[in-house]
């Protein structure tokens, strides 16, 4: 009796040895599909660069050039489109066509050819024959990375956050270029604003330079350039 007492304790606590074991193994499982999907839906934020042909972008840009003979200021209107993709090793190299025209009653005419890749990493984007890495992926609020890690300009790196600005939601990604405030030498305050599913919807430079020796004002600008190009059309060439 007592022999079979025991064997009825044992074979209880088998199954709840069983049952234990059964929803761990559930347990382990669920989280490493929770975790799989995760991995698999991580935002990584490859849209705020879209790469396809027949995109185009379209800006209105004020652009004011500080020359010896004073500012030179002009206004038009830039066009960026992908026209086309080479397959260079295991990446996909975008042809952008750049073009201007006065305003919009006039036709656009060729201004400059960049070129446009992303790796699993980064956004590279070739202008004037220069390499720039313009976001470093995934897309983190605060991230710095190495703009000029492709070439050897020895410029500060870009840095990355979330800020809305104007008509730009919460989501928009502002790339801050360099941030030095005016001082009694220069000022150099540059950014690009990113927009998802298009691209560059927004660019603010002004960097300046300031007279130090036998100035006649403060400040006196000796040099430089301010550009805001904002977005005013966007879409696809069918």
């Amino acid at each position: 009796m007592v022999a079979d007492g025991l064997q009825k304790v044992l074979d209880k606590m088998d199954k709840k040895l069983f049952l234990v074991v059964l929803m761990a193994s559930m347990a382990w499982w669920v989280g490493c599909s929770e975790g799989t999907i995760e991995t698999a839906e991580q935002d990584f934020g490859y849209d705020y660069f879209p790469l396809e042909v027949g995109n185009f972008r379209e800006y209105r840009v004020l652009e004011v050039n500080f020359l010896a003979a004073g500012p030179d200021t002009s206004r038009y209107q830039l066009r960026e489109e992908l026209t086309d993709s080479i397959v260079n090793g295991d990446q996909v190299v975008y042809t952008l066509e750049r073009s201007v025209r006065p305003n919009a009653q006039e036709e656009w005419e060729l201004d400059s050819v960049w070129t446009a890749r992303i790796t699993t990493t980064e956004a590279i984007q070739v202008e004037n024959n220069i390499p720039i890495v313009k976001i470093a992926f995934p897309v983190l609020d605060g991230q710095i990375w190495d703009s000029n890690a492709l070439n050897p300009n020895p410029d500060f790196p870009y840095a990355s956050l979330f800020a809305p600005s104007d008509s730009l939601d919460d989501n928009a990604l502002l790339v801050l270029i360099k941030d030095i405030p005016e001082n009694i030498v220069l000022k150099d305050e540059r950014s690009e604003f990113y927009a998802r599913g298009i691209g560059l919807v927004r660019r603010d430079f002004e960097t300046l330079n300031f007279c130090t020796v036998d100035c006649d004002n403060r400040p006196e600008i000796t040099s430089g350039r301010i550009l805001d190009q904002r977005l005013i059309a966007h879409g696809k060439v069918d």
